[in-house]
């Protein structure tokens, strides 16, 4: 998906709760998170908050040149929906299959994967 959105010229930015060097060490094996334009960890210092506060996502969408209501996020996790909501961002929620309906109703979608995602929607 990362790739064929690249390809497409979307911009992409990661806004993780992980601190740099988490980060980096989770993703050093996945070459496609090079496709990233943006990275935005818990110790960016203009991350005041972490999620649920809007203040990662705020970071990323603005250093992408981007206004909130432009964005579109794919969270996992509930504090992460309730960040892009705060920050009046659209999201479609991937959790974890044992938490589906609990709180991760007011999303633009609820998906069980990345398959789930159309690309021509």
């Amino acid at each position: 998906m990362v790739r064929a959105l690249g390809q497409r010229g979307v911009h992409l930015a990661v806004a993780t709760s992980s601190s740099t060097s988490h980060y980096r060490l989770k993703t050093q094996k996945h070459s496609w998170f090079d496709l990233f334009e943006v990275v935005v960890c818990a110790d960016h210092p203009e991350v005041k908050q972490l999620k649920p506060a809007p203040d990662i996502f705020l970071v990323a969408a603005r250093e992408l040149g981007a206004r909130p209501e432009q964005c579109l996020v794919v969270e996992d996790s509930l504090a992460g929906v309730e960040a892009a909501r705060a920050a009046g961002i659209q999201c479609i929620a991937l959790p974890d299959p044992n938490l589906v309906g609990t709180g991760f109703e007011n999303v633009l979608r609820v998906i069980r994967s990345y398959a789930d995602l159309d690309l021509n929607d």
